[in-house]
């Protein structure tokens, strides 16, 4: 294969890779959401229906205060997972490599885009080296917010549990009534 095969083959690649890691974030983000609206429904239905008439009893008292603080850690560790605050390009050594950014167009602060530069940009890019820093920076953001979606799924297990617990505890309450 020739050196310009070689290095279409590797955009080809980087490419689709790019595209993947990106479907992966977007992946997180919806799961995040879906898990953001069951939390809502579950402290909703926690609230409203399932302990009104037991807020005299300590027990049933300590588990909705359980239960509210793991529902509002779930949805911290979510909104960690939809609004990642680190800059991936600081977990980059990027060596004697000056990002173009040319595949991902970022415009200065109140400043327009210049057609001119940004073309002259494309013009002069090392594509693979281009789309290996892009792809770098995906995977970190994506990493990130498997960590944090990970954190949020523990979060919600252990606030469905609490529930569950409590639950169980005014089924008793109702059956010694």
């Amino acid at each position: 294969m020739s050196e310009e095969g070689k290095e279409d083959k590797a955009i080809e690649c980087l490419l689709n890779a790019v595209n993947e890691c990106q479907e992966t974030i977007r992946g997180y983000d919806t799961k995040a959401e879906i898990l953001g609206i069951l939390m809502t429904l579950v402290v909703g239905f926690l609230n409203f229906n399932l302990v009104s008439d037991y807020k005299c009893d300590k027990f049933v008292m300590g588990f909705i205060a359980a239960a509210t603080v793991f529902a509002v850690t779930t949805l911290a560790f979510m909104l960690g997972v939809l609004f990642p605050s680190k800059n991936p390009i600081e977990e980059i050594i990027l060596g004697e490599y000056a990002p173009r950014n040319t595949y991902f167009l970022t415009k200065p602060n109140k400043a327009k885009f210049n057609f001119q530069d940004i073309h002259y940009r494309l013009l002069e890019t090392d594509w693979q080296k281009e789309l290996l820093l892009e792809l770098m920076k995906l995977s970190s953001i994506r990493d990130r917010k498997h960590k944090w979606f990970n954190a949020a799924v523990i979060a919600a297990s252990v606030t469905f549990g609490t529930i569950a617990t409590l639950a169980l505890r005014i089924g008793y309450l109702c059956t010694i009534k």
